[in-house]
């Protein structure tokens, strides 16, 4: 079975609470729902645990440069808590790009979850926020419609 995951390469690490507090914002905003913070929930040095709301969550894994791939920064993996489940998948690549963007990284999405390849920091949120808000939104929408156009792009 393939892992679903999204990974995120930074210059430093992040701040966990600052990058729930912009995921939480960009969730409400793309889901058009008042309330729902991105908290940590389960915290470690190398592994955490964020969740939005009651029922969706994502884990992350970091590793320190010269860990992985690249000796100068950061590697992180972000994974849907639930399998199989729309709202994780899409939280996942919330907090991926969040990230992303308070550390001056970029993504990889290997496996192709929001179109595959190498993307900028804040390129998928951009996507995201364009769209939004709509009360027709909901987490299997949001994900096809990145799909198609990040292909696009």
């Amino acid at each position: 079975m393939v892992a679903v995951e999204i990974e995120v390469f930074c210059r430093q690490r992040p701040d966990r609470l600052l990058v729930c507090r912009l995921a939480g914002w960009v969730m409400r905003t793309v889901m058009d729902v008042e309330q729902g913070d991105a908290v940590v929930a389960e915290d470690d040095e190398h592994v955490w645990l964020a969740r939005w709301g009651t029922s969706v969550s994502a884990q992350v894994v970091e590793l320190p440069p010269g860990d992985y791939e690249f000796a100068d920064r950061w590697s992180l993996t972000f994974a849907p808590g639930e399998r199989g489940v729309d709202p994780s998948k899409l939280f996942a690549v919330v907090l991926a790009d969040a990230a992303a963007v308070l550390c001056d990284g970029f993504l990889r999405d290997e496996i192709g979850l929001v179109g595959g390849g190498q993307r900028a920091a804040g390129d998928l949120s951009r996507v995201l926020l364009r769209r939004a808000p709509t009360s027709e939104s909901t987490a299997s929408s949001v994900l096809k419609d990145m799909t198609e156009r990040s292909s696009a792009d």
